[in-house]
């Protein structure tokens, strides 16, 4: 898997996660992801590092939004 495609995915990943309805373990799985494709050498510690903030801002707010309809 090359760089790119890893950037890709793990951008699409993310943004699904806004219309997920189980958060957590779709969070879960995500972050197991940047963890492979770091291990692999296909991000850097850095971008894995903002890989990680964005899917924990984005898992708030849906987690947010899920406790706010109920």
């Amino acid at each position: 898997m090359s760089k790119h495609l890893a950037d890709a995915y793990l951008g699409l990943a993310i943004a699904r996660l806004a219309r997920s309805p189980t958060p957590t373990p779709d969070r879960t799985f995500i972050e197991g992801a940047i963890d492979m494709a770091e291990f692999l050498g296909q991000l850097t510690y850095q971008e894995a590092a903002l890989y990680r903030e964005a899917l924990a801002i984005k898992a708030g707010d849906r987690a947010e939004k899920i406790r706010s309809a109920a």
